[in-house]
């Protein structure tokens, strides 16, 4: 689910810098004296922002949702984990979308070139680096690092554990690294 999220915002983040340089903003900026590292600092805000809200929604999603259990007694310290690792993964994947968005002049282009570097460039680049090296590069590749920041949520189904509650089973398993993956 939020891997999904993370591409919308991603397309969202290109879109608003994008257009700032599209409709003459940023050098609006500029000529009323704003500093371009006061800018930077600006849009690295925005990222922060950005996924703040996006922990939030999820953070909120999984309580009212699936299980209100979630984030109370002894599960409180992997939750608060998954959610600290959720927030550092869409802050990266958000902060490889600005350089995508700063670079380009055109929308499109820039979702393209995002897309693309995401579905393609990457694992085509870990491919040529780990056959020129001889060694695994392609897992500290940016997009890489940060898509493994949590863990696939179906490794731990091996461990479901099914009771008895009268005559309906009690099937527990990893609720919060389902919605997050």
């Amino acid at each position: 689910v939020s891997g999904y999220f993370e591409v919308f915002l991603s397309y969202v983040l290109i879109g608003l810098l994008v257009q700032e340089k599209e409709y003459g903003t940023l050098k609006q900026h500029f000529i009323d004296g704003m500093s371009r590292i006061d800018w930077m600092v600006g849009k690295s805000f925005v990222v922060l922002f950005l996924s703040l809200v996006a922990v939030a929604l999820l953070a909120g999603n999984a309580v009212s949702f699936l299980d209100p259990s979630l984030f109370s007694g002894e599960t409180l310290p992997q939750s608060l984990q998954i959610v600290a690792a959720v927030f550092l993964r869409v802050f990266g994947i958000l902060t490889i979308a600005t350089l995508f968005g700063v670079m380009v002049t055109q929308t499109v282009k820039g979702i393209f070139l995002f897309t693309a570097y995401v579905l393609f460039g990457e694992t085509l680049l870990g491919y040529l680096l780990n056959y020129a090296s001889g060694q695994e590069i392609a897992f500290w590749l940016p997009y890489n690092r940060f898509r493994s920041m949590l863990p696939a949520p179906w490794s731990g189904l091996e461990n479901i554990m099914v009771g008895d509650l009268g005559d309906a089973p009690l099937i527990e398993f990893p609720v919060l690294p389902l919605l997050v993956y």
